[in-house]
Order: structure tokens, then sequence, then C-alpha cells
């Protein structure tokens, strides 16, 4: 199983089982093997034979998992609403060992599975949404006070101090009141970025 970060155009190999054993997970670059392939065409590809077959493969494959290269293998990618945000592959050291209704068992359970990520990147979405201030970004009132009860609460089982720091903006009231809300609430904005940056 592997998602596809966007943003950084990697794979990220979450689950990697070979011969039994599972395998810490491992990103790689776009552009390269089997996988890339899928991810990039929105296709599913069928190898039956890669000794055979591989001078008439569109692409050729990286090594994953232990050093054999496998003989057949099957991948399909996991498309919601026209994102693509994964792939779902499997191989075999056996050559034939897949066949179209292989691919289109693993391309039902590819459907089913982009539709739970899909669900779970939008509920932590909405999730992260609450916990924001919609003018600035910054964790609100309440979030803050929940982390900052957990961080007392491990600072008292740990035996650490907890420090806290707060900030005043002298004379915003003023300012408020001379240059209006729409400037004030730029300056807070503005105020948030810098010490996000920092």
């Amino acid at each position: 199983v592997a998602l596809y970060d966007a943003k950084e155009n990697i794979l990220e190999f979450h689950i990697l089982i070979d011969a039994g054993q599972r395998f810490s997970p491992s990103k790689t670059i776009m552009g390269q093997g089997f996988a890339s392939w899928v991810i990039e065409s929105r296709r599913s590809l069928l190898v039956r034979h890669y000794s055979q077959d591989k001078d008439r493969l569109p692409v050729h494959p990286i090594q994953l998992g232990s050093e054999r290269i496998s003989e057949s293998w099957l991948g399909v990618p996991m498309v919601s609403h026209d994102e693509c945000l994964g792939l779902l592959a499997i191989a075999s050291y056996s050559a034939n060992a897949f066949d179209e209704d292989d691919e289109t068992l693993l391309s039902n359970v590819a459907a089913q599975a982009a539709l739970a990520i899909d669900n779970a990147r939008q509920h932590a979405e909405v999730k992260e949404q609450a916990r924001r201030d919609s003018l600035t970004g910054v964790y609100n009132h309440g979030y803050f006070l929940a982390r900052l009860n957990e961080a007392i609460e491990n600072g008292r089982q740990d035996q650490s101090p907890v420090a806290l720091i707060m900030l005043d903006i002298d004379k915003f009231k003023a300012y408020n009141d001379t240059y209006g809300h729409i400037v004030g609430d730029e300056v807070l904005r503005h105020l948030a970025q810098t010490i996000y940056k920092h």
C-alpha cells in the first residue's frame, strides 16, 4: 500500500510485505518504477512475466523489500474525486501469477480503500479547522487550554518544568479605533505569521 504526496511528489510505502517479512515504511521519488507509472497514468499495470516481457514494458521496476525481482506484478491506482491518492500492488516471484480477474478484484478493493482514505483525510481536515482561528490560522482558545493542561500534566508526571510565553500588542484598541477593524485584522494576521515563521 503506497500513498501519493502530490506536494512533495513522492510515494510513501506504508505497508510493504515481501516473502512474509514486513519492511519499514519507505519513500521514493516519483518517476521511477511500476508504482510511479500507475500513479502518473492512473491506470492499472499487470506484469505477467517480467524476465520475458521487460523489453516491452512502459517502465522498469525499482528494488523494494528483498533483493529479488518479482516475475509477476499487479498495481492499481486508488482514485477518489479525480485525485489519485496512491496504489495497491501485489507481486509474486512466480510468472503468470495474476490475470484480469485479479486486476478487477484489486481495482474494486482499491476503490473502497480510496473512499476510506478520502473520508479519513476530510475528517482530519475538518477537525484541524475546528481547532484554528479563522482570521489568523493559529490554534484557538479551546485547543490552547487543552494543550496547556496536557503539557502541565506531562510536566507533573515527568517532574519537568513547563514554560508559557504571553504577548500583548501595545495600544491595539487605539489602533483599531483609529484605522478600523479591517486594518486591525491585518495587523493580527501579520503578527501571527511573523511568530509562526520564527
